[in-house]
C-alpha cells in the first residue's frame, strides 16, 4: 500500500525483533568493556575467539561464524551502527514480521562470514585468512538492501535536504564498500559487508512467499532514519512503491476473507 504523509522527525518505535537485536549488540559491547576494565587478560582471550578469523574458522571454531556480529570495539561503530538497525529494522518488521527480520538479519550475518571467509583463502585482493573482523554491519547490509528491493521507490530526505530513493542511497553503500575493498584499507571489513548485502538479497528473492507475515496497515507517520556516518535520513516523503506481490496478495486474501 502506498505511503504518503508529512515528514516526522520523531523517533519510531523500539520494540519487537529490531529491540532485541539492539539489545543484545549493545549489551554485549557494555560487557565486553567492562570485562577489560576488571580482567583484561580475560577479556583478550575471550575477544580473540569472538571475533571472525577465517583461518580459526577452518580449525573448528565455527561458532565465530555469528559471533562477530556482536562484538564492536569501538564506540562510534556501535553508536551508529545501531542506530541504523534501528531504523532499518523498524521499516521491515511491521511489514513482515519479527521472524522474517530475523531471519534476513542471521542469513546475512552467517552467509557474509562463510561466503568472506572463503574467499580470504584465495589471496585475492591482498585477503589472507589470518585477518579478523568484527561488527554488525553484515546484517545492517542485508537488511538496506532489503529495503533497496522491497520500497525501493520510496523517497528519503538524506542529510534532510537531498531527496532520493532508497534504492540509489543503498547504490552509494554498495559503491562505498567496494571502493575500501578495492583500496585494500579495511578490505576484509567491507568484503563481509557486500557478502552480507548479497545473502540478503538472495533471502529476499528467494524466501518462501508462505512464510511472509501480512503487513499491517501503514502508517501515515515517519521517522528519522541515521546513516552509518551519523548523518540523518527522513524517511520517505512520498512513496511510488509497493510491498512486493506476494506481501499484497496475502493482505488482499486477508481483507476478502474479513
Amino acid at each position: 500500500m502506498p505511503r504518503s504523509g508529512p515528514i516526522s522527525l520523531a523517533l519510531p518505535a523500539f520494540e519487537g525483533t529490531t529491540r532485541k537485536l539492539i539489545l543484545l549488540n549493545v549489551g554485549s559491547f557494555f560487557g565486553l568493556l567492562l570485562l577489560r576494565w576488571l580482567a583484561p587478560q580475560l577479556q583478550a582471550v575471550l575477544l580473540a575467539h569472538l571475533i571472525l578469523e577465517p583461518l580459526a574458522v577452518l580449525h573448528g571454531e565455527i561458532w565465530q561464524l555469528l559471533t562477530y556480529s556482536f562484538v564492536e570495539q569501538g564506540i562510534l561503530g556501535i553508536l551508529f551502527g545501531m542506530l541504523t538497525l534501528w531504523f532499518t529494522g523498524s521499516l521491515l518488521e511491521p511489514s513482515f514480521g519479527g521472524r522474517w527480520l530475523a531471519e534476513l538479519y542471521l542469513t546475512s550475518v552467517i552467509g557474509g562470514a562463510i561466503l568472506a571467509s572463503a574467499i580470504s583463502f584465495t589471496h585475492v585482493l591482498g585477503l589472507r585468512p589470518d585477518i579478523v573482523a568484527a561488527g554488525a554491519w553484515s546484517g545492517i547490509f542485508g537488511l538496506m538492501v532489503a529495503i533497496a528491493m522491497i520500497f525501493g521507490d520510496q523517497e528519503f530526505l538524506l542529510w534532510f535536504v537531498l531527496r532520493i530513493k532508497a534504492k540509489y542511497m543503498v547504490a552509494i553503500y554498495i559503491l562505498i564498500a567496494i571502493a575500501i575493498l578495492l583500496k585494500q584499507a579495511d578490505s576484509f571489513n567491507a568484503l563481509i559487508q557486500l557478502s552480507g548485502a548479497l545473502c540478503g538479497a538472495l533471502f529476499v528473492k528467494f524466501a518462501p512467499a508462505a512464510a511472509w507475515p501480512s503487513p499491517p496497515p501503514s502508517s501515515t507517520s515517519a521517522s528519522a532514519t541515521a546513516t552509518t556516518d551519523g548523518s540523518a535520513v527522513a524517511p520517505p516523503a512520498s512513496s511510488r512503491s509497493t510491498c512486493a506481490s506476494r506481501t499484497a496478495r496475502s493482505t488482499s486474501t486477508r481483507t476478502a476473507a474479513t
